[in-house]
């Protein structure tokens, strides 16, 4: 199981490491294109590593992106305004997550503005997926309902998403 993850995660950060840097090349200026590009990895790196692939629900969502990663970065590739909503939600949620893995997640509050960011992502992100991908972004969005979040620190959010995962 171990060299299945680490088969997965190098598949993933591959990937990742591809769309970051082509994403970047389109959508940021110059001068912070290098930046985010490592700021992104290295946060995506310690997500994995310290939230993903240490409990039950950060492995169901591993396993979601590696079940539709490639057709997600794909589609972000091909819709610039869908590739600027994903770069405004990192910039939106990287403080949160940040604080989250410094065990400091009690100080950043998940905002009505955060959520509605990404429930309009998720709408248009369903829209021009595949069938399957909307299906399943429907089945968690019901599991999870995001407005519950509003309000919730990023500590209280994980808890959260771990518990309905859970169930």
């Amino acid at each position: 199981m171990k060299k299945l993850w680490k088969l997965l995660k190098n598949g993933l950060m591959l990937t990742l490491l591809i769309a970051l840097t082509i994403g970047i090349l389109r959508v940021r200026p110059a001068v912070a294109r290098v930046s985010a590009a490592r700021d992104a990895y290295q946060l995506f790196l310690r997500l994995w590593d310290e939230l993903l692939m240490t409990t039950p629900a950060g492995q169901h969502y591993a396993e979601l992106g590696s079940r539709y990663g490639m057709e997600i970065i794909i589609l972000l590739l091909d819709n610039p305004e869908l590739q600027e909503q994903a770069w405004g939600l990192y910039d939106m949620y990287a403080p949160g997550i940040k604080a989250l893995l410094d065990n400091r997640g009690e100080t950043v509050i998940v905002t009505q503005e955060m959520v509605d960011t990404l429930e309009e992502f998720l709408d248009n992100l369903s829209a021009a997926g595949s069938e399957a991908l909307a299906q399943d972004i429907a089945a968690e969005r019901e599991l999870l309902p995001l407005q519950e979040m509003v309000g919730m620190t990023m500590a209280e959010a994980w808890e959260y998403i771990c518990a309905a995962i859970a169930k």
